[in-house]
Formats: structure tokens, sequence, C-alpha cells
């Protein structure tokens, strides 16, 4: 479908997944549905108070990498928010945000 490339089949039919709107994996606490079996793991682990992404700096943990990732930033310094007006730059995007509304007014 995409033209994507995979070393292994098994590879190929996770990626095969994503491209679909079918959520098979439910959460059976909220009904929150996922197109992968993981992903539900994932969302499960949060209902259940599990963190498996520990920040080495300073101990925060998160249930999910994305969010170990953005909370990277502060401690490497990392602005991924610049204001294109000018030229400002925010580590959060919710800085960035309202910063942005700042100079709408």
């Amino acid at each position: 479908q995409c033209g994507k490339k995979w070393r292994t089949v098994s590879e190929l039919n996770s990626h095969i997944q994503t491209h679909s709107d079918l959520r098979p994996y439910v959460c059976e606490i909220c009904g929150q549905g996922y197109k992968m079996k993981k992903a539900l793991l994932v969302h499960v682990g949060m209902h259940k108070g599990i963190h498996p992404f520990t920040c080495d700096y300073c101990k925060k943990s998160f249930t999910q990498k994305i969010g170990l990732k953005k909370h990277m930033n502060i401690h490497m310094g990392t602005k991924m928010h610049t204001c294109n007006l000018c030229g400002k730059s925010f580590i959060h995007s919710s800085s960035y945000s309202f910063h942005m509304f700042c100079h709408k007014g």
C-alpha cells in the first residue's frame, strides 16, 4: 500500500495494521480501541499505574516512550517550538501556544 519494505513477514503484518481503520484490541476498563495489541498493553498499564519508561536523570517515569522522549527535552535543553514572529524558542508546546496567544493579543 505505502511502498515501505520490511525484513520479516511479522514486521510487514504489524505495519499493515496501521493502515486499517479497525481497532480490534479494546480496553476492558474504559472501552478505548487500538489497532495493535502492544498499544493496548501500554494503555492498560496506564490504568494499573505501570510506568516502564524512566528518566535516567531524575527518575521520573512514564507510561509511554513518547512521554519520556518529550521529558528529555527539559534535561537536554532542546527547544523544539520556535516562534516565527520573534524567533523565541520553547521546550514545551504549551508555553509556545501561550506565547503565540500573547502575540495575537
